[in-house]
């Protein structure tokens, strides 16, 4: 039967995109060869066998020649660069995707840039994979003496805006090796691993973990100490808790980052309401959004994570039944509190998302609060000068003259009412228009009306009924 995590063109496309990208660069008169990428060390391994229970660390970091030559483990851990098709990882990436079946839905979720995925496959020798997506944002806190700010190289005039992406791809492979049946080698690499089963059956995992961070490498090495390699045989999925509990750990991290930034801005506004005068300086609604922003992504990662988790845990459940025992049980109970621990950072981020909500909105109030006091100064300002501006004006014209002669009286021309004449007439017109169009603006507001209502009134009342009446007196 065909299956997507079965289908050979996403491996294809990402060797294709790859050589599109290097055909660029050879074009610009830079490149590599392929094959030359493959003599850079850029995969570690950490080993769980028989002969070394507590672990091995064979290499800190070796290139995948290297990975061919190591003795066959019961449990492996590969850290590879991030599953991205560019020319310094596709040999190793690809080499791994192949040596270890890599399903092909997988391959092409980081061709897609799929954010978050969880998938589950079982090929006919009994195999299971199963892989995920993480996404999450990271950022880099300004360490001066200042207020908290993330550090932006470029010095764009978008504060608070400077981010990275962390985004790490897991494959965890539990082959059954009970039946002690060889496998066939893959056409396309020579791999004495491939070849060869343990020589004592059972399970054999390998978890590959690409573009995952240093810590969750650190985590892991330390994790030898203390499990054995029957430990994470009888229940390896304890491997993908840890790496949950690891991606938890740096989105809450981020989290927390970004509400202190938050908070010392809330403190300052809410410490400035009083200071109307400063207000328009110390609030920067630039970085206030960026700051938003990155709450609204790092809320969707939460989800995004809490969904695989809870993929995990239905799996688990599938696997090991309701009411496990021993390392499966304990591995349950870790997964429900893992979900508990994401479930209060997704609450903190809604909280968080609310508090900046509030925030800008008592900001623009703040602003717009200045502003009013401002036009209300002009206004009263206005209203001080009005008369004595009305009173010159009318002695400006030459309606009144100044006798040249003592007593130096004026004099009013008999002209003089032609002021009253068209001032009069013109105050109430504007007046008539404004109040049309006045009552025209608030059937737009409050009675949702599509417009001209105030004419239409306005028409009305000139309608005339046959006893010369208007409309409105003749229903009357």
């Amino acid at each position: 039967m065909w299956r997507l995590a079965d289908d050979p063109q996403p491996l294809r496309e990402f060797r294709n995109r790859a050589a599109a990208i290097e055909a660029t660069r050879i074009a610009k008169g830079s490149h590599r060869l392929f094959s030359e990428y493959s003599e850079k060390k850029s995969v570690c391994v950490i080993d769980w066998d028989q002969s070394e229970p507590n672990g091995t660390v064979p290499g800190e970091v070796i290139n995948i020649a290297g990975l061919a030559a190591l003795p066959i483990p019961q449990v492996r851990i590969l850290f590879a660069p991030r599953d991205t098709p560019i020319p310094e990882r596709v040999f190793t990436l690809a080499e791994l995707f192949t040596r270890y079946d890599v399903p092909s839905a997988f391959i092409a979720e980081g061709l897609n840039h799929v954010s978050q995925s969880f998938g589950i496959r079982v090929d006919s020798n009994g195999t299971e994979y199963v892989w995920f997506h993480f996404l999450c944002k990271d950022v880099e806190v300004s360490k001066d003496s200042g207020p908290r700010r993330i550090v932006d190289p470029a010095n764009t005039f978008q504060d608070q805006a400077n981010f990275t992406w962390t985004k790490s791809g897991f494959v965890l492979k539990i082959e059954d090796q009970s039946n002690n049946v060889p496998t066939q080698s893959h056409p396309s690499t020579n791999n004495s691993e491939s070849s060869i089963t343990l020589a004592s059956g059972g399970k054999q995992v390998t978890l590959l973990c690409f573009g995952a961070p240093a810590s969750l490498y650190s985590h892991l090495k330390r994790l030898k100490e203390i499990m054995s390699s029957n430990d994470l045989k009888s229940d390896p999925y304890i491997l993908l808790d840890i790496v949950l509990e690891e991606m938890y750990m740096l989105m809450d991290n981020v989290g927390w980052v970004i509400g202190d930034i938050f908070g010392e801005i809330e403190t300052r506004t809410l410490g400035n309401v009083s200071k109307l005068g400063i207000i328009g300086k110390e609030i920067n609604f630039t970085g206030l959004h960026n700051l938003a922003k990155h709450t609204i992504y790092l809320r969707e990662n939460c989800e995004s994570a809490l969904a695989t988790l809870e993929g995990l845990y239905a799996h688990h459940t599938r696997v090991f039944g309701e009411h496990p025992t021993a390392q499966p049980g304990a591995t349950r109970r870790s997964l429900e509190y893992r979900k508990t621990m994401f479930q209060s950072t997704q609450r903190r981020l809604e909280s968080l998302d609310k508090r900046m909500t509030n925030i800008l909105q008592l900001s623009f109030h703040l602003v717009a609060q200045r502003d009013s006091q401002s036009m209300k100064t002009i206004a009263v300002m206005t209203l001080i000068f009005m008369p004595l501006g009305t009173v010159a004006a009318i002695f400006g014209t030459q309606l009144i003259k100044l006798k040249d002669e003592e007593p130096y009286h004026m004099v009013l021309s008999r002209d003089f009412w032609l002021i009253w004449a068209i001032a009069v007439p013109l105050t109430i017109l504007v007046v008539f228009i404004w109040r049309v169009w006045y009552r025209d603006a608030k059937a737009r507001v409050i009675e949702r009306s599509t417009g001209f209502e105030g004419w239409n009134n306005l028409m009305k009342r000139f309608e005339r009924t046959p006893n010369g009446k208007n409309k409105e007196e003749h229903i009357a």
